[in-house]
């Protein structure tokens, strides 16, 4: 009677439950890892430029650079013109020694958006691994420029004029570090630092 029926959808309704749980448990795989969760994407939506990229960003940091450049030339079909693409082709170029396309994607990641501060900075991080230091500092300095408080070109400067000796330069520039980042360690050091000239 009713116990039986009421047995039977218990059983049935559990065994309803099993896919859900499947599903559960792939969901929760290609979550595991960010990697994995923008392998997904490419697979499920490979005309998706961002997710394409995006993997292309975790093989990279993987140390995979073939790869990732692979998946950037693919997310660069569905967006030709797309900033953060083109410093993500510089940097994985570089990091292979193609030095001339590195350098051309790093200028049309500037021509793209000219007034955003990052291209400048990314180009200039690798002139300066490329020894062509004089050439990376302007574009360092109109990193600054376009934003003030973005900590990445004002760390790489004052490197820079570490290296070189150059505490006219430093001075300066580490003074107004220190009113953005009165607190920071790396800006500390540098504050000592031109104490001692």
């Amino acid at each position: 009677g009713l116990r039986v029926r009421t047995a039977t959808a218990l059983g049935l309704g559990g065994l309803m439950l099993v896919p859900y749980a499947i599903a559960a448990h792939q969901r929760n795989e290609v979550w595991r890892t960010e990697e994995s969760l923008w392998h997904d994407v490419t697979i499920k939506s490979p005309r998706n430029p961002r997710g394409l990229m995006n993997y292309g960003l975790a093989r990279m940091a993987a140390g995979d650079y073939r790869t990732a450049l692979d998946y950037f030339h693919r997310a660069l079909v569905y967006a030709p013109a797309y900033m953060h693409l083109e410093i993500n082709l510089g940097i994985a170029n570089g990091a292979v020694n193609n030095y001339q396309e590195a350098e051309a994607h790093f200028r049309r990641a500037i021509a793209l958006e000219p007034n955003e501060d990052l291209p400048y900075y990314y180009y200039a991080r690798w002139l300066d691994s490329q020894q062509r230091t004089a050439e990376a500092i302007p574009l360092l300095q109109t990193a600054i420029d376009k934003n003030i408080s973005d900590a990445l070109p004002r760390y790489l400067l004052m490197q820079i004029y570490s290296r070189q000796g150059d505490y006219a330069r430093l001075a300066p520039l580490v003074e107004r570090t220190a009113q953005l980042y009165p607190e920071d360690p790396d800006t500390l050091t540098y504050v000592r630092m031109v104490q001692t000239f």
